[in-house]
């Protein structure tokens, strides 16, 4: 157990068995300023919950009055070696007023975690995890307690800039340069490598040692004409999936499936659609493209290669450059945003249910709010920002009974182009893009309503 008025924590305290028993982090609860979040409020109880990650096992609640300035508050821990995270709610009489949820660690490598909370249903500027290089059109993907952020364009144009920073203390762990890549897309490999796509140069792959260190290397052959553009998705940590390429006048249908092991197997579609975006699920990989007059939906798994196992064909009129959605469970599908052949936004959008036996596509939830240079989480399903430029931020619920799409918060500073990754349990971080005056260096943090 852990008091000390001033200063908030929780301590994970293993069991008295366990030899190693010392080996244990601090869970420092801080708002996204590194103050102290409960001076001067008038908090009564305060809530943690502990999640194992592997194979959705033990979750663990404990909860403790809150007196004053401090609590007393220690969650049991029985495997040391397990990846885990830690969720927060802090209530007073009138419900829960802050909630945060820490990034993955170990126990077993102590030292201190930080959890940044928050109002449910806002954003708040984190100063730590501010970008050197200010910068829109980047990409940042998680690697296991880490974050990347990958290339972009600034102020000179092109970037190389490749910065990344520590979920479990939210400070920069390593800044570096390399050639310029200008738009870039990233999607995870595993938990240590991410595949990256850019505008400006050949495909590579980003590897973070456990000091959080970048490396970069290029990327084993991809099938050709792999592009920025391309729709990119993640098997759950177990490889990276590449779909299409050429133009618009002449689409492929190829497919490069990047192993842990970075080993390419590569794969022809039934179909060769120009306009094509992927998401995964705990079943496989998602495709879904639009031709100017239909859409595919396609459901790839994978056992080395991808392969297909169904595809789907959806009146869907034209939607260029649309975006999907994918619950974890595979279960429930939405396509929503892109343009009609005039060029207009649509605001329509296609849901897809009863996947992944046989997707039944309805029209779906409205979105009133539609506009282009969004950010989108695909973990998350979170949207943030856009051009206008725009401080929306919403999220897609999908399941096998349908979709919808609910307000998330407002963010601080809007934005167009910019990038967001989810930390467990809900809050997100939201990286650079641009005001309609310049270039945004600031990083938000975003906590579920």
């Amino acid at each position: 157990m852990f008091r000390r008025p001033g200063f908030v924590a929780l301590v994970l305290a293993a069991s008295c068995a366990d030899a190693r028993s010392r080996v244990v982090p601090t869970l420092a609860i801080v708002a996204p300023d590194g103050s102290d979040p409960i001076v001067g409020r008038d908090l009564r109880v305060i809530e943690a919950t502990f999640e194992q990650e592997v194979n959705g096992a033990q979750t663990v609640s404990v909860s403790a009055a809150v007196e004053g300035d401090s609590f007393d508050l220690g969650l049991p821990v029985r495997d040391l070696d397990e990846r885990m995270h830690v969720s927060v709610t802090l209530s007073d009489d009138l419900g829960v007023q802050l909630v945060g949820s820490s990034s993955s660690f170990r126990p077993s490598d102590g030292g201190r975690v930080t959890i940044l909370v928050g109002a449910p249903g806002t954003c708040a500027i984190v100063p730590s995890l501010a970008l050197e290089t200010p910068r829109d059109h980047l990409s940042a993907v998680r690697l296991g307690a880490h974050v990347t952020v990958v290339g972009g364009r600034g102020v000179d144009g092109a970037s190389g800039a490749i910065e990344t920073f520590d979920l479990r203390s939210f400070v920069r762990t390593d800044s570096t340069t390399t050639d310029l890549l200008g738009a870039t897309r990233s999607v995870a490999i595993d938990r240590t490598q991410a595949l990256v796509l850019s505008e400006s140069g050949a495909p590579f792959v980003l590897a973070l040692a456990p000091d959080g260190t970048a490396t970069v290397a290029p990327a084993p052959s991809l099938h050709p004409n792999a592009a920025v553009a391309d729709a990119i998705a993640t098997f759950y940590e177990n490889g990276a999936l590449v779909v299409g390429g050429g133009d618009d006048a002449v689409p492929s249908a190829a497919t490069s499936f990047v192993t842990p092991d970075l080993v390419v197997g590569i794969r022809t579609l039934p179909v060769a659609f120009p306009y094509a975006t992927a998401d995964s699920s705990s079943i496989g990989s998602w495709i879904y493209a639009n031709d100017d007059a239909s859409g595919a939906l396609v459901h790839l798994q994978s056992n080395g290669l991808p392969f297909v196992v169904r595809v789907e064909i959806a009146d869907d009129g034209v939607r260029r450059s649309p975006t999907l959605f994918v619950s974890e469970s595979g279960t429930g599908v939405l396509i929503f945003g892109g343009t009609d052949a005039a060029d207009v936004l649509r605001t329509d959008t296609l849901q897809a249910t009863d996947c992944p036996t046989a997707c039944s596509f309805h029209p779906g939830p409205a979105w009133p709010t539609a506009r282009v240079g969004v950010a989108f989480d695909g973990d998350s399903g979170v949207i943030a920002g856009g051009a206008g430029p725009s401080a929306i931020v919403e999220r897609i619920y999908a399941d096998a009974d349908g979709s919808r799409i609910d307000p998330y918060a407002t963010l601080v500073h809007a934005r167009r182009d910019a990038s967001v990754v989810r930390l467990p349990n809900g809050p997100v971080l939201v990286f650079g893009g641009h005001d309609g005056v310049g270039f945004v260096a600031d990083t938000e943090i975003c906590f579920p309503p």
